[in-house]
């Protein structure tokens, strides 16, 4: 199981907006993510990373099985930032650098770390479960 990371939070992080527990404790309970979702923020978990470094990532790890295209891994990265699961900043990368395009770096949140742990035991929870007597 995965432990819960706690990412340092940021003036812009979902959870630190002056909400109450209880409230946090219930939209965590009633927020649901993807497959891709959760392997995202498995990715992100204690690193920031950008998008093709990401989708290099899937790939490696899946020894090529696995592409993850840019025309699904930035709608799906853009989804997560609404939901306030990943956060994003831009850099200049620099200038010795070939290209020396802009890359956008993604960091997931207190919020996201926690619905990835809540997801984690559920997943656990599913592998356990035992019907119930006379079903």
């Amino acid at each position: 199981m995965l432990k819960e990371l706690t990412p340092p939070v940021s003036p812009g992080d979902s959870t630190s907006r002056g909400s109450t527990p209880d409230k946090d404790e219930k939209s965590l309970s009633e927020m649901t993510i993807s497959k891709l979702e959760e392997e995202l923020l498995i990715l992100l978990l204690g690193e920031e990373r950008y998008g093709l470094e990401i989708i290099q990532a899937f790939e490696d790890v899946s020894g090529g099985k696995r592409k993850l295209s840019v025309g699904s891994l930035y709608p799906t990265l853009s989804r997560m930032e609404e939901k306030g699961l990943i956060k994003s900043r831009m850099e200049d990368r620099p200038s010795d650098d070939k290209g020396g395009a802009r890359r956008k770096y993604f960091r997931i949140t207190r919020l996201g770390s926690r619905v990835l742990s809540k997801t984690e035991e559920f997943r656990d929870s599913l592998s356990h479960w035992k019907p119930a007597a006379g079903c």
